[in-house]
């Protein structure tokens, strides 16, 4: 099972360049995950977990974390 992070990236609108920067992972990693290698499942699962509760921070108005 390939995990994609180009479709996990598309789904919260971010560029790879984006997503390089805000987890400090280099753009070549991440133009390899999506071209040739799969990306380590753990990654995609911390990212895909990450990304969805940022969502929730910024749409929830009372959220606690904000």
């Amino acid at each position: 099972m390939k995990f994609s992070t180009a479709n996990l990236r598309k789904k919260y609108g971010l560029t790879q360049r984006e997503l390089s920067e805000k987890y400090d992972i280099p753009l070549r990693t991440i133009q390899n995950w999506e071209s040739r290698y799969c990306c380590p499942f753990y990654v995609y699962y911390l990212i895909s977990k990450d990304l969805s509760f940022c969502k929730f921070r910024y749409e929830c108005k009372e959220c606690p974390y904000t």
